[in-house]
C-alpha cells in the first residue's frame, strides 16, 4: 500500500481511494496508519471507502 501511495505521488495523483470490506479489520487499520481517512462513499455500500488527499 506505502508503494500505491508512492506511486501516485510521483504521477502527480491528487491523492488515493480505496474501499476494503467491512470484516477486513487489518486492512482498516493499515489505511488509518497510513493517514487515510474515512469517506461517507454513495456509490459503494458493500465496505468502507478510504481516501487520502495529498497536500
Amino acid at each position: 500500500m506505502s508503494m500505491c501511495v508512492e506511486h501516485a505521488r510521483d504521477k502527480g495523483a491528487v491523492g488515493v481511494v480505496t474501499e476494503t470490506a467491512f470484516d477486513n479489520i487489518p486492512m482498516q487499520k493499515l489505511c488509518e496508519k497510513l493517514g487515510f481517512k474515512k469517506w461517507e462513499n454513495p456509490q459503494w455500500k458493500k465496505g468502507i471507502t478510504y481516501k487520502l488527499v495529498f497536500n
